[in-house]
């Protein structure tokens, strides 16, 4: 138990403190000195003995992941070929149809076309990716640009994508005549197709590298 002055005492240190101005530290101090301290001292953790996390591959996770991954790949394989459908439909009717061009273009015919603009949905995905406001949350002038990009990319992936789901080719399933009728259900999958393939792909990868507690011996 902690050693305290009697009133005789703190009386005396108060005289002898009183030019001092710092009475409490004088207790303090002649409370040291005669005894223990009124509080202990907080002990400090070492910083050798706290645990650090490291990045380490899951082996045991690589199945799941790599399922994961054919999944999300095809559904991303058939969003970029959305995009590129309706890539003609969104140059027509927002661009072309605001300006007044009496010029139309043709819908995605020929197979040909496909491995020619193949690079449109890898282009899109990058800059969704890249540009993703929530990689940068520090307000500034090139946040606004990089909102705005992004703004601008993810609207025409979208709106490529509805186009083409509302727009179904005659020969295409009943399912994907279905979907174009109901509107709501075409904007809500159009939605998924273009930004969840790219976050499942990313949640599945960081999983896969998932940080783990490796504690370290104290020196």
């Amino acid at each position: 138990m902690a050693y305290q002055l009697n009133e005789q005492e703190r009386a005396a240190v108060r005289e002898f403190s009183s030019a001092a101005g710092d009475l409490d530290a004088a207790i303090r101090q002649a409370e040291r000195a005669a005894g223990k301290p009124r509080h202990a001292a907080p002990q400090v953790r070492s910083e050798a003995t706290k645990p650090s996390r490291a990045r380490r591959f899951h082996w045991d996770r690589l199945p799941l992941v790599a399922l994961g991954f054919v999944v999300l790949g095809l559904w991303w394989g058939f969003g970029g070929k959305w995009t590129i459908d309706g890539l003609p439909l969104f140059i027509n009717e927002v661009i072309l149809k605001s300006f007044h061009v009496g010029f139309r273009f043709g819908a995605i015919a020929r197979p040909v076309w496909y491995a020619v603009l193949c690079w449109v949905p890898f282009v899109i995905s990058f800059a969704e990716h890249k540009y993703a406001p929530w990689r940068s949350l520090a307000w500034s002038l090139i946040m606004v640009y990089v909102i705005g990009v992004w703004l601008i990319v993810s609207g025409l992936d979208f709106g490529s994508t509805f186009l083409a789901l509302t727009h179904p080719a005659p020969d295409d399933s009943l399912i994907a005549q279905q979907v174009a009728t109901i509107k709501p259900l075409a904007a809500l999958w159009a939605l998924l197709t273009t930004f969840a393939p790219e976050i499942g792909m990313s949640v599945l990868w960081g999983w896969l590298w998932e940080p783990g507690h490796a504690k370290s011996q104290p020196r």
